[in-house]
């Protein structure tokens, strides 16, 4: 007896701690209907809030198969325009819920699709990094929700000018907390079943929308999914996947079909929204934002003054539709740009900051004239009012205002140089030289900081060597005990993963995040530096190992006992 009750026991341990151990969330009812009423099914039990981390996954459609590929009970029936109120727990609608586990920062994003037996999505509505540091999880967890819809609630309107017809809804939450590594975001989605009906005269054809296709619209190198939430400071976040659909509308000139039947349902109380007839959305004739990414980082600074006084370099290929820009002058390294300008982005908006030296704004069209809101390393912030009132290519914009100080700007504008870049906006892979987007910690530190520029890629040839039959590991010239980096170099075989180990007592490998530079790179997220010497240990794509011992945190090159 006393062994049945012990084995009891250990199950229910198990059991809890498995729960427990999942502080994740799930979609539990939309407008007040049950869970499986109008949403898809989801895993059994506690796996129901078990997140995806694979994005070349077909889960990425619509949540977990072969349970997610099953219809829901019913269609929720819905007006365009109307609202949906979707309501996300951790274990259910329990006083002490807590929705999802506070380390799971990310954002929101809800797609809908006119076809359920093959989805093509379009965005309706998101939700990232705001101005107060907040992510759309931190206000989901919060007592209030996202925009006070209460406690674990979003709610998001069903566009006005969706026409009528069969739907689904694609909710996604990501969650950031291990974003620092490539491929270890989480995803947490879940679909619901609409028939929508519209009334109004202005539609949107669905055949003319621009849609994207789960699995195979996301990266795992994306910025808004590869993304450290551990740094000193948080990088500007870029949400992932398309912008929010906003069509020109027209009057349809073919009856929109009749709505389809669905199974009685009492949605909530609510009142159609009136029809929103959206301005013609413009798009650049044949300028959209460049395709191919620059050869190489700029590595002079503008030819203009270079003292404390800010400058601020365009990018030769910015326009109104993708602006970049390289902050010149001050001492102290700018860590984030935001803009306001005269239309659309009436507050101030954050630019991303980009590996290679520009602070890039892709969001949408910025009208002219615009100002730009600067904060430094050290939390100073200076404000730029109108100052940029014209985007010519490769021109500086040359002030007088400095951090520490405000003065109104007198603003100049030079024109481009031969030293300006002569190249286009960047995709997924990084120039060879700028600076890393992080620096190290600004607590317990010593006054070692990050690079403030960007390591050259490692020579082709490896350091020079009597033994090239050799892996050796080359250290970073601007590594130390808080920022380390190294190449690996002479490697006969891919190279999979590399891990670090310091010489503290407890210390276990740590995986290096590896990056678009040719290095792989430790940053302290804990405030805890490395304790030389290190051991480094390598791993190809085929499972060999190599453990290099005795490596320092400064710069220099190791040599291993063999080859990779």
């Amino acid at each position: 007896m006393k062994i049945h009750n012990k084995i009891a026991f250990c199950l229910a341990l198990t059991s809890f701690l498995l729960q427990s151990t999942y502080a994740h969330t799930y979609l539990s009812s939309v407008n007040g209907l049950a869970e499986f009423d109008t949403i898809r099914p989801e895993r059994p039990n506690y796996e129901r809030n078990s997140p995806i981390v694979d994005i070349t996954s077909a889960d990425m459609t619509c949540g977990w198969l072969p349970y997610a590929s099953q219809p829901a009970n019913r269609k929720l029936p819905i007006a365009a325009g109307s609202s949906l109120t979707l309501q996300f727990w951790h274990d259910g609608p329990y006083a002490d819920d807590f929705v999802i586990d506070s380390s799971h920062r990310g954002p929101c994003i809800i797609y809908m699709a006119a076809d359920a037996s093959n989805p093509k999505w379009f965005k309706i509505w998101e939700m990232g990094l705001d101005s107060n540091n907040k992510f759309c999880v931190d206000y989901l967890r919060s007592n209030t929700g996202v925009n006070n819809a209460g406690k674990g609630k979003l709610t998001v309107q069903i566009p006005s000018w969706v026409p009528t017809g069969n739907y689904l809804i694609r909710t996604e939450i990501i969650a950031l907390h291990e974003g620092y590594a490539i491929g270890k975001a989480q995803f947490y989605i879940n679909c619901v079943e609409l028939s929508v009906t519209n009334s109004g005269s202005s539609t949107a054809a669905v055949s003319s929308i621009p849609t994207v296709s789960f699995p195979g619209t996301y990266s795992v190198t994306d910025p808004g999914i590869f993304y450290n939430l551990y740094g000193s400071y948080l990088p500007a976040y870029i949400i992932p996947g398309p912008t929010v659909y906003k069509p020109s509308l027209t009057t349809p000139t073919t009856p929109a079909p009749s709505p389809v039947t669905a199974a009685p349902v009492t949605p909530s109380p609510s009142t159609p929204a009136p029809t929103v007839t959206y301005p013609p959305v413009t798009y650049p004739p044949t300028t959209a934002a460049p395709t191919t990414k620059p050869p190489t980082a700029p590595t002079t600074s503008p030819t203009t003054p270079t003292g404390d006084a800010i400058h601020i370099q365009i990018h030769p290929s910015a326009t109104v539709y993708w602006l970049a820009v390289r902050i010149a002058g001050p001492s102290v390294e700018t860590i984030k740009v935001e803009l306001k300008d005269s239309g659309s982005y009436s507050s101030y908006t954050a630019f991303a900051n980009t590996n290679w030296g520009y602070f890039v704004f892709g969001q949408g069209q910025v009208t002219l004239p615009a100002s730009l809101r600067l904060t430094n390393v050290n939390g100073q912030v200076v404000e730029l009012n109108n100052v940029i009132t014209t985007i010519t290519s490769g021109a500086t914009i040359t002030t007088s205002s400095k951090y520490g100080g405000y003065s109104a700007p007198t603003t100049s504008v030079s024109a481009p140089t031969t030293s300006a870049p002569v190249t286009s906006a960047p995709t997924t892979s990084a120039p060879v030289t700028a600076a890393p987007v992080t620096s190290a910690p600004t607590t317990s530190a010593p006054v070692t900081a990050a690079p403030t520029s960007k390591p050259n890629a490692p020579e082709t040839a490896g350091p020079t060597s009597t033994a090239p039959s050799v892996t050796k590991v080359q250290v970073h010239a601007g590594s130390s005990q808080w920022w380390f980096a190294v190449a690996i170099v002479d490697a006969a075989k891919t190279v999979a993963s590399v891990q670090v180990k310091d010489s503290t007592s407890e210390s276990k490998y740590v995986n290096l995040a590896p990056s678009d530079w040719g290095y792989w790179v430790f940053q302290s997220a804990t405030g805890q530096p490395l304790v030389a010497p290190l051991s480094i240990r390598i791993t190809s794509t085929v499972g060999t190992s190599l453990v290099v011992n005795n490596v320092p945190v400064t710069a220099g090159v190791v040599y291993g006992d063999s080859q990779l």
